[in-house]
């Protein structure tokens, strides 16, 4: 394997850029939901390793099997391109517009996959809102409780956080 310098990374990186900026807006929502479905799948898959009484090592050993298959899919999510595009603006290869409107179409795109899966997952889980889900609803309903609260607990300021800050900031893990 060769070596890649910094440069070359960079130029790669900033090749990305302009490919990602040149997407039509079709392709950018249908990856963008696609990805986040498949993100929403693996955090799935996480909490039924867990809800069998699995270790939370082995759920966190397959999450990020959604994040390689975003990958090797070629599909779109907004962290990835609110750190890419940049680059592409900063080498006056990406317009500050095109920046934008990726961000803004991708984010959709992820939204409407995460919640379009969210909503089907919810329906398979409770059969169609006619049982409680069982243990593995439980634990969203956990998870999703210890988020409410972290973030109520710290009040307008949780506003400029990342999402894993209250984690920290009260004790208790995502």
């Amino acid at each position: 394997m060769d070596y890649v310098s910094p440069r070359e990374l960079v130029a790669d990186l900033i090749e990305v850029a302009r490919k990602k900026a040149d997407l039509g807006t079709a392709d950018l929502l249908i990856r963008g939901a696609l990805a986040g479905a498949l993100l929403g799948i693996a955090t799935s898959f996480a909490f039924v390793a867990v809800s069998q009484g699995l270790p939370p090592l082995v759920g966190a050993a397959i999450f990020p099997v959604g994040f390689v298959m975003l990958v090797l899919l070629g599909l779109e999510l907004a962290t990835g391109n609110f750190a890419i595009l940049p680059v592409g603006v900063l080498a006056g290869k990406v317009q500050t517009t095109e920046l934008i409107r990726n961000w803004m179409l991708v984010y959709a795109g992820n939204l409407i996959g995460s919640l379009l899966y969210a909503m089907l997952f919810y329906l398979s889980l409770t059969n169609s809102g006619h049982s409680d889900g069982g243990t593995l609803a439980e634990l969203f309903r956990q998870a999703a409780q210890k988020k409410t609260i972290g973030f109520m607990a710290l009040g307008t300021s949780a506003l400029a956080l990342p999402s894993f800050a209250p984690c920290f900031a009260t004790g208790w893990s995502l």
